[in-house]
């Protein structure tokens, strides 16, 4: 009941405040207008929520939800991998070609393998790494990060992983983690590669989400 109230309460605040436009929004993330659409109110809402509210922040901000999810399509990550694709990117937990052949295109294993044991998930059988793996237009990975998430903001994702396809819970937990790893003082700064290295723990895509940067950069200017 509380987080619903403040829901109703953000809502009604949002509703004088003007941070970017549908096609603002389409530039950033690389989505059609008819995805852009769908999303623009739970992304403002979202970006109002966790002070997501200036050029540079609501430009970084874009540029990886534009990539996580897949220019606004996914909010579950897939995981169907071929077995070279597996070695290329979950390397350390492929000890060979043969093994990583009898995980491919079996998404809830692969899940299982390459996230079981880290991060507050249960070993490879406990079934976590798919039960937490990518969720929302962040994709939040891990059970740690659900349980900071649920604590933070009373969206129970923790209990039911599933909630991270609706689109309120979807965008909200982005906007909630932009603000939990402290991208809003590397954003201001202009350091989009620390906004990345905080989001990913390394430089994935990183040519990508600069590229989504700089245009929503460009289609913005005006906003403080």
């Amino acid at each position: 009941m509380k987080s619903r109230s403040i829901v109703r309460t953000l809502t009604e605040d949002v509703q004088h405040v003007h941070l970017f436009t549908i096609d603002q929004l389409m530039v950033g993330t690389g989505a059609t207008l008819e995805c852009a659409a769908k999303w623009h109110g739970d992304i403002h809402l979202a970006c109002y929520a966790w002070g997501v509210n200036t050029l540079p922040r609501l430009s970084a901000f874009f540029a990886q939800i534009a990539i996580e999810s897949q220019n606004l399509t996914a909010t579950r990550e897939n995981m169907n991998y071929s077995a070279e694709r597996l070695l290329e990117i979950f390397g350390s937990r492929f000890d060979s070609l043969a093994t990583a052949v009898k995980y491919a295109h079996r998404p809830e294993m692969i899940a299982n393998r390459v996230y079981g044991g880290r991060y507050g998930n249960g070993d490879e059988a406990s079934g976590d790494g798919w039960k937490y793996r990518g969720g929302g237009l962040g994709q939040l990975t891990f059970r740690d990060n659900y349980a900071a998430c649920q604590r933070d903001t009373s969206m129970r994702v923790l209990d039911n992983p599933d909630l991270m396809d609706n689109m309120h819970v979807g965008a909200m937990s982005a906007g909630w983690y932009f603000h939990w790893k402290g991208c809003a003082a590397p954003a201001d700064a202009g350091n989009l590669d620390e906004v990345v290295r905080l989001w990913t723990g390394g430089k994935t895509a990183l040519r990508e989400r600069r590229a989504f940067y700089a245009a929503s950069m460009d289609s913005m200017k005006g906003i403080a």
